[in-house]
Order: structure tokens, then C-alpha cells, then sequence
């Protein structure tokens, strides 16, 4: 249903020349949760979220924020963080997070609030360049706080930090999402998403692998490659079944889940039934860290 999820992603390409950066890629993000894009550098995600925080164009497809009527005013009311801000380094926090609320135009802007919020109000007075990588990726943080937002977008959060700073950002995201917000974001690390995320959508070369919560795809239950001359007529034999998980289109192939174990044979009856002749059925065990391990090789 529309209200519980906040993004709706539907088909979006995006290319740069010859180089197609997204290949039609398309998810929900529920209401509430701590969604995780994975995946390595060059899979498309820093595009995906210039897009849908409408930096950049794309050349096909849609999405929509629910609830919001046009792109630029759902970006007015979400938190992002796309990039560290250049802030400025002979300034405190106090006076950085003013200039950030005056380019922003935000009326008001709690600012000491937002700095205690990151864990930085005792150092509000010093100035940025005292300031540790993790402080200086919290500050970030308390810039996308500004406007109170309900959505908060992160591309790589935990870039370039030592375990001590990932640690911190980790915790902040958890306390984050725990307060009701709806937390998005991007990472190549399997142990970031692994541990802070509800749900993963997992990307490699602009192609969305598997989507899901991280729950079920932790669960290491299988998945199957279907193949059938008539494609569509085997898709809708398998929208049929009640215990359908998920059917994701790759190479040709469905690649799809249950909500319940399934014998192979099971599934073979199951199409025949319904009139559909499978010319390839194979069963793959994955997980979460198997799926990734393969697409990073």
C-alpha cells in the first residue's frame, strides 16, 4: 500500500554516452526502515540517488516520494547527504550550521539541538579543522538534521573512517532510524548494510540483483532460474502462487524466491499444471554475503 512506503522507483536508466550507469532499475522503500543500496563502486548507486534527489536527470523511468506532489519539495523535506559539505575550516560548528541553514533557507534551525543530537555540543565552539574524520562526518550529519527531516539520505556514510568513526556513524543511524525516520543509503561494505539495515537492494553494473529485507535474504532459503519459451505466460503462472516471494528478471532468466521451502519439483509440477513447459530450473542457495562475494568478483 502507497502509505507505507516513501519512495517508489519505477524503471529508472540513466546514461552517460555509451555508458549506461542504471538499467532500469526499480524498488519500494518501506515506511520506517534503514534501506541499504549495495553494492561496489561503478554499480550505479551514487547516480540512483542523484536522481531520486532530483541532482540529476534520468533518461528513463520514474519514481515518486509519497506523499510529496513534486520532486523538488519532497527535497526540501529530506536530509541528505550526498557528499561531506565544505564546510569552513577556520569556523565552529555553530557558525558552519548557520551558513548551511541560510543556503538551505531554513527558518529557525535548531542548531544546538541538532549538534547534540550528533554527539558535537561539546565541541559547538571548535573549530572544523580540530576536528577528527568521524566529527567532521557527524557535523555532516547535523546538516542534513537541519530541517527536522523524516527521510534522510546518506551515500556512503562511513567513507574513510577508522573503526572508532564507522562505529560512531553506525550508532547514529541506529538512534536515527529508531525515532521513526526513514533512513536510505548507499555503501559497498557488506558489514555496514549487514548491521545497521531493515532492507538491502543489491546493484552491480546499473542492475538490481536481489531486493528485499535483510531478514530473508540473511535466511539463506533458495532462490530458482526459471526458464520457459513463453516468459510471460511463466510469469503469470507464478504471480499465481500464494507463496510467491519475489521475481526478479536477469539474463534472460526469472530468478525467484518463496515465502515457504520449495522442492524444484514442486515448481516444475506447479507450472505444468498451469500449461507452462520449463526449459531450465535450477536451484541456488543464497545469503546475503554469498550474493555479494559474487557480484564483487
Amino acid at each position: 500500500m502507497e502509505n507505507n512506503k516513501v519512495l517508489g522507483v519505477n524503471g529508472l536508466k540513466k546514461n552517460y554516452g555509451a555508458i549506461q550507469a542504471l538499467k532500469g532499475i526499480s524498488f519500494d522503500v518501506p515506511k520506517g526502515s534503514v534501506y541499504g543500496i549495495l553494492g561496489p563502486n561503478g554499480s550505479g548507486k551514487t547516480t540512483l540517488l542523484g536522481i531520486v534527489l532530483d541532482v540529476l536527470k534520468s533518461n528513463g523511468g520514474s519514481f515518486e516520494w509519497i506523499g510529496y506532489a513534486q520532486a523538488q519539495d519532497a527535497r526540501k523535506q529530506i536530509g541528505a547527504l550526498l557528499e561531506t559539505p565544505n564546510f569552513y575550516h577556520y569556523l565552529n560548528a555553530i557558525d558552519n550550521l548557520k551558513i548551511v541553514a541560510e543556503i538551505k533557507q531554513i527558518k529557525n534551525p535548531d542548531i544546538n539541538g541538532v549538534l547534540e543530537r550528533v554527539s558535537l555540543a561539546e565541541r559547538k565552539h571548535s573549530k572544523f579543522q580540530t576536528y577528527s574524520l568521524g566529527m567532521k562526518q557527524r557535523l555532516a550529519i547535523a546538516s542534513a538534521l537541519l530541517s527536522n527531516p523524516d527521510i534522510i539520505v546518506f551515500d556512503e556514510p562511513t567513507n574513510g573512517l577508522d573503526p572508532e568513526g564507522i562505529a560512531e556513524i553506525r550508532n547514529l543511524i541506529k538512534e536515527l532510524s529508531s525515532e521513526g525516520r526513514t533512513i536510505i543509503m548507499a555503501s559497498h561494505l557488506l558489514d555496514e548494510v549487514e548491521k545497521v539495515c531493515t532492507h538491502v537492494a543489491i546493484m552491480k553494473k546499473g542492475v538490481l540483483l536481489r531486493e528485499g529485507s535483510v531478514h530473508t535474504i540473511l535466511k539463506d532459503e533458495p532462490t530458482y532460474e526459471l526458464k520457459a519459451d513463453n516468459m510471460a505466460a511463466l510469469k503469470d503462472c507464478l504471480n499465481t502462487r500464494s507463496t510467491l516471494n519475489s521475481i526478479i528478471e536477469e539474463d534472460g532468466l526469472l530468478i525467484v524466491s518463496f515465502t515457504e521451502k520449495v522442492t524444484a519439483t514442486a515448481i516444475n509440477k506447479f507450472c505444468f499444471e498451469h500449461n507452462v513447459i520449463l526449459t531450465h530450473l535450477k536451484e541456488n542457495n543464497y545469503s546475503l554475503e554469498k550474493t555479494f562475494l559474487e557480484l564483487i568478483k
